[in-house]
């Protein structure tokens, strides 16, 4: 299992490469990161993968999708704690970030 996830990261990281706007990339880079638990990579990640939206909802919808990835994958922590970041972030917003 973890020579296919190493393969999906490697896939990925090709694809950041060669399509660097693709949000789709960063996040199969993403998927795999979480599964192998690099978590600062990922964190890194989520932080410059290009968003057509606001760049907190694009980084908390990737947040989002990363959480699940953790969880099923044995980071029960870190996934509270990646969930909880975003989610205060969001709470912090003053505005309507989804509509501007």
């Amino acid at each position: 299992v973890v020579g296919v996830i190493l393969s999906l990261r490697t896939f990925a990281r090709a694809g950041i490469r060669r399509f660097p706007e693709s949000g789709d990339m960063y996040f199969l880079a993403g998927r795999a990161l979480a599964r192998l638990g690099q978590i600062p990579e990922m964190d890194r990640l989520i932080t410059t993968a290009p968003t057509p939206e606001d760049p907190l909802v694009g980084q908390s919808r990737m947040a989002l999708g990363l959480w699940g990835e953790l969880r099923v994958s044995g980071h029960v922590d870190e996934s509270a704690r990646l969930i909880n970041r975003y989610a205060a972030q969001v709470d912090g917003t003053r505005s309507d970030t989804a509509y501007r």
